[in-house]
């Protein structure tokens, strides 16, 4: 009964993190947040300063003295250019966005969206037009009441919206540059990976092991897999007696509603799969849209994305694309480094908990290195980048056997293509021909 109990709370608790986490990706949260902090600003120096002036002559308080009729005027020339400029921003901040889909990928827009400096700017100018709005109905003629204190602070904040309007500018003409794009997210993935060690929880498992008693744990409703809480792997890792929890599709994958994400096995007590089986309905989350927050496979193929953009007839620019590939050369070398070789892991007893898919590495590469490779085909320059990348990530995985020969079988049909069929020149033919047989000395045999 307690375990249940604890189960259930912490299926709140994931359910609230994915609630937050859907919040503050979203361009609404913040601006919000500004807005209502800039209106409880208002009402508390308006309260003040009617404490302050209720029976009292003096006004040594005030910086700046003004009249009603001044006041109200004031105010209304400044919520009237904020709210011009917001809107301003905002249309800017539009375009920019439909023009980089365009140009380099469409999966790039909740990034841009997420941009929190953007959140904040914008913010900031809307709380400054609401606040602005509730000082001026606040100006009474008669009685005769100006909030000067709440009036000196509008100016000043006035000041900081120029100072907050030029960083938002140069935020959105940065954001644009293909090296900030790409740099954004491969520092994203990068972050992801060097945590990936709390997605694969546990240790590995090379034993024999046998599997009775299945029952399926089914999608809810179709999506992607945004989320698979780490508390959930936690909990079956290690307080499920005699349960196998075996993951067919993971985070980032798209489910079908009804079909199977995940099998669960039992050795004898039907409870304790049960309880695994809630656990996965509280800790699996299941989205419309990807999560650039938790999905490591979502950086690889939004590298991918740019590089093909790059690479079709309409654009035609290499140099972008073979960024990109370094950038994905960078993250392959990190993302072997950070994963373990096994797919099985076991709990501190060193019993079998939960199988995670199998060739992951093989399929990343099938998505990303194979898709460059099949548009890039014709540009010698993208191939050598290609190949040479992937073999100095090759060369660098001493201590990775596994990995290293996926990637060496990846690397001898990269460069066993016949060059005979491409449209190169002779030189470059020869230039491809040279690269690929120096790798084949420098890496693959040793």
């Amino acid at each position: 009964m307690l375990k249940n109990l604890l189960t259930q709370i912490r299926s709140k608790q994931d359910q609230l993190t994915d609630l937050i986490l859907v919040m503050t990706e979203g361009l609404w949260f913040r601006p919000l947040c500004w807005l209502v902090v800039s209106c409880a600003l208002a009402f508390t120096l308006i309260a003040v300063e009617w404490n302050i002036a209720d029976g009292s002559s003096s006004t040594w308080y005030i910086l700046w003295e003004s009249q009603p009729d001044g006041a109200q005027t004031m105010l209304g020339a400044i919520a009237g250019a904020i709210l011009t400029v917001v809107s301003l921003a905002f249309s800017l901040m539009m375009v920019v966005v439909i023009q980089t889909a365009n140009a380099y990928s469409p999966r790039l827009l909740q990034q841009f969206i997420a941009d929190h400096h953007n959140h904040h700017v914008l913010g900031f100018m809307m709380g400054q037009f609401a606040y602005a709005l509730v000082v001026l109905r606040s100006i009474q003629k008669s009685p005769e009441f100006v909030p000067h204190i709440a009036i000196n602070v509008a100016l000043l904040m006035s000041l900081f919206s120029i100072i907050a309007l030029i960083s938002f500018i140069h935020n959105v003409a940065r954001s644009i540059q293909v090296s900030h794009i790409i740099n954004l997210i491969e520092e994203q993935t990068q972050q992801l990976l060097k945590t990936s060690a709390q997605m694969y929880p546990g240790h590995n498992f090379h034993g024999e092991f046998e599997l009775t008693n299945p029952v399926q744990f089914c999608a809810q409703e179709s999506g992607y897999i945004r989320i698979i809480e780490h508390q959930t792997l936690r909990d079956i890792l290690e307080h499920e007696q005699d349960v196998v929890v075996e993951f067919h599709r993971f985070i980032g994958d798209y489910v079908i509603k009804g079909s199977c994400i995940a099998t669960v096995w039992r050795r004898d007590r039907r409870a304790e799969q049960d309880m695994a089986i809630d656990a996965l309905k509280g800790g699996v989350n299941i989205s419309h849209s990807r999560s650039w927050s938790a999905d490591i496979k979502f950086g690889f193929e939004q590298l991918t994305d740019i590089s093909l953009k790059a690479l079709s007839p309409g654009i035609n620019d290499p140099t972008t694309a073979m960024m990109a590939i370094r950038s994905l050369s960078k993250l392959y070398q990190l993302w072997c480094e950070a994963s373990e070789e096994g797919y099985q892991r076991a709990n501190e007893q060193g019993e079998l908990r939960i199988i995670f898919p199998e060739h992951r590495l093989e399929n990343m590469l099938l998505s990303t290195v194979w898709q460059i490779a099949h548009y890039g085909r014709e540009d010698h320059l993208v191939m050598v980048e290609l190949i040479s990348t992937l073999g100095e990530v090759h060369r660098q995985l001493e201590n990775k056997p596994h990995f290293k020969s996926i990637l060496e079988e990846t690397l001898k049909e990269l460069t066993a293509q016949d060059v005979g069929e491409t449209t190169w020149s002779a030189r470059q033919k020869y230039n491809f021909t040279r690269r690929a047989h120096a790798l084949e000395l420098m890496h693959l045999k040793h």
